[in-house]
Protein backbone atom coordinates (compact mmCIF):
# COMPACT_ATOMS: atom_id res chain seq x y z
CA UNK A 1 0.00 0.00 0.00
CA UNK A 2 1.51 3.46 -1.06
CA UNK A 3 1.50 6.56 1.10
CA UNK A 4 -1.26 8.25 -0.98
CA UNK A 5 -3.61 5.17 -0.37
CA UNK A 6 -2.50 5.48 3.01
CA UNK A 7 -3.65 9.26 3.46
CA UNK A 8 -6.73 8.74 1.00
CA UNK A 9 -8.06 6.20 3.20
CA UNK A 10 -7.39 8.25 6.61
CA UNK A 11 -8.37 11.64 5.07
CA UNK A 12 -11.83 11.96 4.27
CA UNK A 13 -12.76 13.53 0.72
CA UNK A 14 -13.71 17.47 0.85
CA UNK A 15 -17.64 18.11 -0.13
CA UNK A 16 -17.71 20.53 -2.91
CA UNK A 17 -18.87 23.32 0.24
CA UNK A 18 -15.76 22.77 1.61
CA UNK A 19 -13.63 23.43 -1.57
CA UNK A 20 -15.98 26.76 -2.69
CA UNK A 21 -15.12 27.39 1.01
CA UNK A 22 -11.29 27.30 1.05
CA UNK A 23 -11.47 28.58 -2.81
CA UNK A 24 -13.34 31.96 -1.27
CA UNK A 25 -10.82 32.09 1.44
CA UNK A 26 -7.73 31.74 -1.01
CA UNK A 27 -8.92 34.28 -3.24
CA UNK A 28 -9.79 37.13 -0.34
CA UNK A 29 -6.05 37.26 0.79
CA UNK A 30 -4.91 36.43 -2.57
CA UNK A 31 -5.00 39.72 -3.75
CA UNK A 32 -3.32 39.81 -7.23
CA UNK A 33 -0.11 38.72 -6.88
CA UNK A 34 0.72 34.87 -7.91
CA UNK A 35 -1.69 33.47 -5.78
CA UNK A 36 -4.16 34.72 -7.56
CA UNK A 37 -2.62 33.55 -11.05
CA UNK A 38 -2.06 30.33 -9.53
CA UNK A 39 -6.19 29.96 -8.59
CA UNK A 40 -7.04 31.28 -12.02
CA UNK A 41 -5.05 28.42 -13.58
CA UNK A 42 -6.25 25.36 -11.04
CA UNK A 43 -9.84 27.09 -11.84
CA UNK A 44 -9.08 26.82 -16.13
CA UNK A 45 -7.83 23.42 -15.01
CA UNK A 46 -10.87 22.37 -13.03
CA UNK A 47 -13.06 23.88 -16.33
CA UNK A 48 -10.72 22.10 -18.72
CA UNK A 49 -11.16 18.52 -17.08
CA UNK A 50 -15.14 19.23 -16.69
CA UNK A 51 -15.16 19.70 -20.46
CA UNK A 52 -13.29 16.43 -21.26
CA UNK A 53 -15.73 14.65 -19.16
CA UNK A 54 -18.78 16.29 -20.42
CA UNK A 55 -17.22 15.00 -24.00
CA UNK A 56 -16.69 11.56 -23.21
CA UNK A 57 -20.09 11.37 -21.69
CA UNK A 58 -20.90 12.27 -25.01
CA UNK A 59 -19.00 9.81 -27.01
CA UNK A 60 -20.34 7.11 -24.66
CA UNK A 61 -24.03 8.09 -25.59
CA UNK A 62 -23.20 8.48 -28.86
CA UNK A 63 -21.20 4.72 -29.25
CA UNK A 64 -24.12 2.89 -27.39
CA UNK A 65 -27.26 4.59 -29.53
CA UNK A 66 -24.72 3.52 -32.97
CA UNK A 67 -24.63 0.19 -30.91
CA UNK A 68 -28.39 -0.47 -31.14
Amino acid sequence: MSLIEVVAAIVPPDSDEDRMQARAKARASAGTGWLSQILDHHQQIEQAFEAVMVRAAGYRLAAQGGAT
